[in-house]
């Protein structure tokens, strides 16, 4: 296990025992970490969102991600590297484990562009696990693993780790 992960998790564990839980409703969010072109020669990725937390089970939520570099390997565009965009739509279900902290997994479709010697769009599919802990009512962090995956022969994996804001 990397020193980051540990010193995250040991952090945030802590935090739990000191905060209350997040509130149901609107929230926005971000997510940095890598691609599973970082195998392969490097990549970054980003995601920015926006949800709707129906209760402690259930959430909608729409985001865009960035892959400022990618090559997945025999992928999107015949394995080209370049720049990914996606745009998506996800259902959120989530397993409450206390009252701060939820496992989590999510999926939808994507639409992507990539940049890359070839241009083109592809119509994708995301999904993802993760754990998030409540630090406040208000501020979340979380730790996801996802794939996107779909037309053009394109898959990719990222690991992110997040903090998002409620507004309720």
């Amino acid at each position: 296990m990397s020193k980051l992960f540990k010193i995250t998790f040991l952090l945030s564990a802590f935090i739990a025992t000191t905060c209350q839980a997040a509130s149901d409703g609107l929230y926005t969010g971000v997510q940095l970490g890598g691609a599973g072109a970082i195998l392969a020669g490097g990549g970054v990725y980003g995601r920015l969102l926006l949800g709707e937390q129906v209760n402690r089970f259930f959430a909608f939520e729409t985001g865009a991600t960035l892959l400022p570099h990618t090559n997945s390997g025999g992928g999107w565009i015949h394995g080209e590297a370049g720049k990914a965009y996606t745009v998506d739509g996800d259902v959120k279900l989530m397993l409450p484990l206390g009252s701060r902290f939820n496992l989590y997994a999510k999926a939808g479709p994507s639409v992507g562009y990539v940049e890359a010697d070839s241009k083109g769009m592809a119509l994708l599919a995301n999904a993802s696990v993760g754990m998030n802990l409540d630090l406040t009512k208000h501020v979340s962090t979380d730790l996801s693993v996802g794939t996107l995956f779909g037309q053009r022969d394109f898959a990719d994996a990222f690991i992110g780790l997040g903090m998002s804001y409620h507004f309720a």
